[in-house]
């Protein structure tokens, strides 16, 4: 059985509530290292480097990845027409 619409809503809601204040803290340890460098390799790879890239870094790439993946979901999944059960 098919959920209905308002609690799908609220699923989704709740779910975009829980990540804001990851997106916030992504922000905030962003804001604590240096920002990184625009890089051009002389072909055609263009983007940006870390001049003495640490964990800090890695571990602040991750989050980033993390928080955009569930937003990039919890958009699809409101865009995504929802099937009836047959």
């Amino acid at each position: 059985m098919p959920m209905p619409e308002v609690e799908f809503e609220a699923r989704i809601e709740a779910l975009t509530s829980r990540v804001e204040p990851l997106e916030k803290l992504v922000h905030a340890c962003a804001a604590q290292l240096p920002a990184p460098l625009r890089y051009h390799s002389g072909k055609e790879h263009h983007g940006f480097r870390y001049g003495k890239p640490h964990a800090e870094h890695f571990c602040l790439l991750k989050a980033v990845r993390a928080v955009e993946r569930t937003q990039r979901s919890s958009s699809r999944a409101r865009a995504m027409p929802r099937k009836s059960a047959c």
